[in-house]
């Protein structure tokens, strides 16, 4: 029962132990054993789990720099003789807990908790020059920070290895990397909105990011020092979800001019390379592959350029195994500059996608123009079961969809499609995300750093 309330509660604090329950009572164990007090009675153990090292003594989370800090605390504390034949005497303070939404009783904690015990599962550039952090329930902006920009635009902006080098010399760079990599890992990021080129893991320990020059640079120390990893041009940057191993864009050659934060024009595949570095990078996707995400910690999820069929690629990232192409003939009428299908999302567990392409068609003047076409597409056969124009988004486990109107015209609409029936509107804002059955919206509402904004999201429960 203390373990389950341990885990329930580091769960809540989005504090990882980094430990199983199966170690931490091995570590419990082990404690026992080496005072020998495995046998002996009257023994007491304290365990406390903190969010680890900091790089500054303040109990603001974003300022973590390392994995959790566990202390076990083996004494012998036998019970007073008058507590057995006296007992105790008890009072009722007139001091009353606070409700769990204010703070969770249930919540053993030795600190102040600040704000992790809000809900803040949304991260988004939403105020000016500043990152939001999103209350769940209420839409509001409880936490704001200005985007470090100041400190990172010599970094973003050198060209030659010198100047990086130099850039990542500067105590003022590395902070504010390990100031963004933190406040990700609270919020259960490996990435954020304003650096597209900046990843690192779930533990805080190793980070890789690429400047203008497209070369990868590695840290293992939790952000501090960088080194420049590989020779060849670096495009998009993706972490594993356990942080065990790095996919990333990479250019087939040593001399790449093509590639650029968009990626590689021409000679592109895909890599990967554990973040302990204990093997070379291994090619896992080429033939112009797109990124669509990971399906799971070891396999990673691309489409690929099949003429009229959506190739789906299912790429085992440890590199153990060859990768998994599932090629579906797509009925389109291709045009444009992008004319052949490609995956944009797949449902977790891959039963459903979307798929888009470009055609001509008539718009509401009866002149042919280009429109983006989307479909929903059972991935086991093939089959197309609903398309739609000009709108992006998510699928569920279900075939159902959440997506966003977009282009001229389209204006700022989020609608609810079930596999099969009617649309249903949401809201008059942008999707954000869709995520355990409710849309996050944005509303576009923003203000100064530090200021306390409601309704910058707005949260619509979908079926």
């Amino acid at each position: 029962q203390h373990l389950d309330r341990l885990f329930e509660g580091a769960a809540a604090l989005l504090l990882d132990i980094g430990l199983t329950r199966a170690e931490l009572a091995d570590a419990l164990d082990a404690t026992l054993a080496a005072n020998g007090m495995e046998a002996a009675d009257g023994v007491h153990v304290r365990l406390m789990v903190t969010r680890g090292v900091k790089a500054t003594p303040y109990q603001d989370p974003r300022v973590t720099i390392g994995p959790a800090t566990v202390v076990i605390i083996a004494e012998h504390k036998d019970p007073l003789p008058a507590t057995v034949t006296e007992g105790i005497t008890l009072f009722t303070t007139h001091v009353r807990r606070a409700t769990p939404d204010t703070l969770d009783p249930k919540l053993n904690v030795d600190s102040v908790l600040f704000l992790s015990l809000t809900p803040t599962t949304v991260w988004t550039t939403g105020a000016d020059d500043g990152t939001l952090v999103l209350d769940r329930k209420s839409g509001c902006a409880i936490e704001s920070y200005a985007n470090p920009s100041h400190a990172l635009r010599k970094l973003r902006e050198a060209t030659t290895d010198d100047e990086i080098a130099a850039e990542l010399a500067r105590p003022k760079v590395t902070d504010a990397l390990r100031e963004v990599a933190g406040l990700g890992i609270r919020l259960g990021a490996s990435t954020h909105p304003y650096f597209w080129s900046f990843v690192w893991s779930p533990d805080g320990r190793y980070a890789y990011l690429t400047s203008k020059t497209e070369y990868l640079y590695r840290s293992d120390d939790g952000a501090r020092t960088f080194k420049k990893v590989d020779a060849h041009r670096s495009g998009r940057l993706e972490m594993s979800p356990d942080g065990k191993h790095l996919v990333y864009e990479r250019c087939a050659h040593d001399h790449c001019p093509q590639c650029s934060s968009r990626g590689c024009a021409t000679d592109r595949v895909w890599v990967s390379v554990p973040t302990d570095g204990s093997r070379p990078p291994v090619e896992i996707a080429n033939g112009h592959p797109i990124f669509i995400d990971f399906k799971d910690a070891t396999h990673a999820r691309f489409s690929r350029d099949g003429g009229g069929s959506a190739c789906l690629l299912t790429v085992d990232v440890t590199g153990r195994s060859v990768h998994n192409a599932v090629c579906k003939p797509i009925p389109i009428q291709p045009g444009g500059p992008a004319p052949y299908p490609r995956w944009e999302a797949v449902s977790p567990n891959g039963a459903y996608g979307l798929v888009t392409w470009n055609e001509h068609r008539k718009n509401l003047a009866g002149a042919k123009a280009l429109t983006l076409v989307m479909a929903l597409v059972d991935a086991t056969n093939g089959q197309v079961l609903k398309t739609v124009t000009d709108m992006r988004g998510e699928v569920d486990d279900a075939g159902n969809m959440v997506l966003s109107a977009m282009g001229e015209g389209g204006g700022d609409a989020t609608y609810y499609y079930p596999r099969t029936g009617p649309r249903r509107l949401l809201g008059r804002h942008s999707l954000m995300t869709w995520r355990d059955r409710t849309a996050f919206l944005g509303v576009y509402r923003r203000g100064p750093v530090g200021a306390r904004k409601c309704a910058v999201v707005k949260l619509v429960p979908t079926p």
